[in-house]
């Protein structure tokens, strides 16, 4: 029993292995015949792009060879004609330039406080209105981001440091929508 067992093992792998080769010999000679009609196909297409009256009686490899050689020249002669290729020092000169005035006036931008801003004087005259407790966690309290809408002004979003964003009603001093952010969430994924 043994020895048939371990025959029908054998006979089972041999019969995978001449399946897999035969699979492999079918496919070499599926891209073996399509290769060589594409080669027929091209030789037919260059002969048929070129024809020259004086030579019809070469062989077609007489012909693509000559066909090779006038597309080598052609390459040639368009490459000397064309212009390098890189940055010319022109170029380089106009960059560097662009590069150091946009770097001035970054530094000037830093150095001077908007028009647009509240002046600290203006600021002292600031009253409290309202104060809200409650609308972000008590965990990591502060808010980060604050904007008002354009067309309801009761209405407030806030960006707090507990990573969530709340949409507040200030003529009812209700949360209208809490976004909790699962910005660890996505980090971590």
């Amino acid at each position: 029993m043994l020895y048939s067992f371990a025959q029908k093992q054998q006979m089972q792998t041999l019969k995978q292995e001449l399946s897999h080769a035969l699979y492999q010999y079918d496919a070499s000679c599926r891209v073996i015949t399509r290769l060589t009609k594409e080669v027929t196909a091209a030789r037919e297409a260059l002969s048929t792009l070129k024809p020259q009256a004086g030579i019809s009686h070469i062989s077609s490899h007489a012909q693509i060879s000559q066909v090779d050689t006038e597309m080598e020249v052609d390459l040639q002669l368009n490459h000397n004609l064309q212009e390098p290729i890189g940055i010319n020092s022109d170029i380089e000169l106009q960059l560097q330039e662009r590069s150091q005035m946009l770097t001035a006036e970054r530094k000037k931008r830093g150095k001077q406080m908007p028009e647009e801003l509240a002046k600290p004087s203006s600021m002292e005259n600031f009253v409290v209105k309202s104060s809200q407790v409650g609308i972000h966690s008590a965990s990591s309290p502060g808010i980060v981001a604050l904007d008002v809408s354009k067309k309801d002004s009761d209405k407030i979003i806030t960006g707090g440091n507990d990573k969530n964003a709340v949409v507040f009603n200030a003529a009812t001093n209700q949360v209208i929508i809490a976004i909790v952010l699962l910005w660890n969430y996505f980090i971590n994924q």
